[in-house]
């Protein structure tokens, strides 16, 4: 009769592991396989999981933003292209020592913990891609400026490096002129210039995209603006809460 003590602590399995992987990134991998490591008494491994686990983390984000044509990648294969390699490298370094856990009588987390180290993976990970972001946007474009026109104090930002004051004072007129920039309420407008073109992000309310007289009354302020920039396409983008929200784009 086996009179050996079950173990006393949990590990991943390799579904759990799977789980957690699908939510949380490459850097989920690496923890649940590190834990794995440490309760198989295997340190050095363990240490090994996280390297692997933060550099892959680091080459698969980085080249989704640095590689333009990463972004025609179906966003769905991405989780699913690492999920499958964190199965497959469970199963293949600890696929018999999770098996002899379990013929020991041994406990495993449950889906519910694995979904929960996905999350905090997840959210780890995306502070991370946008610190990288915004890092890169700094190093391209230089220091976020603002500056603001009239009573009302109209305040238009753009990126140090993107734009110079002189095209960010044309782009104020225009916007003056056409009446965008009024006495009945300060207006605030993101401007940046992409290969010669002006695009302007005005922030809206969340349902505007299906509000056809406001849209109009946009149009018109793009193409009156329009009229004063002849040598430089003019775009209006409106967003909601953030710049990468943009709902309509006119041009």
């Amino acid at each position: 009769m086996n009179t050996e003590k079950p173990p006393e602590q949990r590990i991943y399995n390799d579904k759990a592991i799977g789980i957690a992987a699908f939510i949380g990134g490459p850097l989920t991998i690496g923890y649940a396989i590190a834990q794995n490591f440490k309760v198989f008494n295997q340190p050095k491994q363990a240490r090994w999981a996280w390297i692997i686990a933060v550099l892959a983390t680091a080459l698969i984000f980085g080249s989704i933003i640095l590689i333009p044509a990463l972004e025609n990648v179906p966003n769905a294969l991405i989780p699913i292209f690492y999920t499958s390699i964190g199965y497959v490298l469970a199963q293949h370094y600890q696929g018999k020592s999770i098996e002899a856990h379990k013929d020991a009588g041994g406990l495993f987390y449950t889906w519910k913990r694995a979904v929960g180290v996905g999350v905090i993976g997840l959210v780890v990970t995306m502070a991370a891609v946008i610190s990288i972001v915004w890092l890169v946007d700094q190093q391209t474009n230089g220091k976020t400026l603002h500056k603001t026109y009239g009573t009302m104090q109209h305040e238009i930002s753009y990126y140090e490096k993107n734009l110079t004051e002189a095209e960010v004072d044309q782009v104020a007129n225009g916007l003056i002129t056409t009446g965008f920039f009024d006495q009945a309420m300060t207006k605030y407008v993101f401007a940046e210039k992409v290969e010669g073109n002006y695009e302007l992000f005005i922030p809206v309310v969340g349902d505007i995209a299906q509000d056809d007289p406001a849209l109009a009354l946009f149009m018109q302020l793009r193409d009156d603006v329009q009229e004063r920039f002849p040598d430089n396409k003019v775009v209006v983008n409106l967003i909601v809460e953030y710049l990468d929200n943009v709902v309509k784009r006119l041009e």
